[in-house]
């Protein structure tokens, strides 16, 4: 496997972990929330919470996990699509030439 596939798959399986960690802290957060406002899942809405609270902490770094995640998949695209091109090109031929002169 290519150096630069293999480093661009291991970024995306960290960010995949990592989102799916902050994720399920996302979820757990609001499964504690809604023990004291029952009706919040009823309805089926959902709060982010007000600036600094515990579940706008969790909401943001899951947002923030979810964003490396997107960027990790593009960029292993633009790793394959960069590999792709240069082994569909021809390769590049080298010419040497000797000039050989004497001196007379």
């Amino acid at each position: 496997m290519h150096a630069d596939l293999k480093s661009r798959r291991r970024l995306l399986v960290i960010a995949s972990q990592r989102y799916v960690v902050a994720d399920s802290a996302w979820q757990q957060g609001l499964r504690e929330a809604a023990a004291f406002i029952p009706d919040v899942v009823s309805h089926n809405i959902r709060k982010i919470g007000n600036p600094g609270s515990r579940i706008r902490k969790l909401y943001e770094a899951r947002d923030h996990a979810l964003q490396r995640l997107l960027v990790a998949q593009f960029k292993l695209q633009v790793a394959k699509k960069r590999i792709q091109d240069q082994q569909s090109r021809p390769p590049k031929a080298t010419l040497f030439l000797v000039v050989h002169h004497e001196l007379g």
